[in-house]
């Protein structure tokens, strides 16, 4: 498994926006994560930290939607 950087990296170079829609967040997590597991932990408070919204838009750092993605692994 890559260090967090390394992953950070990997996504940053792989999606062509500065922001990840949430609509859009299965297509970049690679089908790992659902935009409503975002809306969810946006409402806990533990979402990805600068998330912006645009009307009724929601979107992430593409930085801080991988750094969220790459805490949520489990290894067993």
């Amino acid at each position: 498994m890559p260090n967090r950087d390394q992953f950070i990296k990997e996504f940053m170079a792989k999606w062509p926006a500065p922001y990840v829609p949430r609509n859009k967040f299965a297509e970049f997590s690679g089908g790992l994560r659902q935009p409503g597991t975002l809306a969810n932990a946006d409402c806990l408070g533990r979402g990805p930290a600068g998330r912006i919204k645009i009307g009724k838009s929601t979107a992430y750092p593409v930085r801080e939607a991988a750094g969220w993605l790459f805490d949520q692994i489990q290894t067993s």
